[in-house]
């Protein structure tokens, strides 16, 4: 934990596909940044670029879902994950798919074992559709 690990999410259909790259880093036992966000009882995220709103609070949801198996993986002390860049196309790509990389980055960093997903396209509302 510590170095800067990046995770690439590929979703690919037939006829369309999401990719987000998302490279982030664990800060263990330092404070967290007074703009940092809240994800569990020691779990904080921090995203050095801006984001919208809904992009920031995916990343956030993302980590929130995961964050008490990171604080049992690092008893006792504080982690602050840093998002340091994101790489996405803007079209097609739902904010949905940024709490999915970011369960994907905290699984990897964490081995958390494989991160449960699924996607699929409602033709109908004509969205993507996230379970995890």
């Amino acid at each position: 934990m510590g170095d800067r690990r990046l995770f690439a999410l590929r979703v690919m259909k037939s006829s369309w596909g999401i990719e987000i790259d998302i490279e982030a880093k664990a800060h263990v036992g330092s404070p967290p940044p007074r703009d940092a966000l809240r994800a569990g009882s020691r779990t904080w995220l921090y995203i050095l670029d801006p984001l919208d709103r809904e992009h920031s609070h995916a990343l956030l949801d993302g980590l929130r879902h995961v964050a008490t198996e990171i604080e049992q993986a690092v008893p006792d002390a504080m982690v602050v994950v840093e998002v340091q860049s994101l790489d996405h196309s803007p079209a097609d790509c739902p904010a949905e798919a940024f709490a999915v990389a970011m369960i994907g980055w905290a699984a990897d960093a964490y081995g958390l074992g494989e991160p449960a997903y699924s996607v699929d396209f409602d033709e109908a509302a004509n969205q993507y559709v996230f379970t995890y």
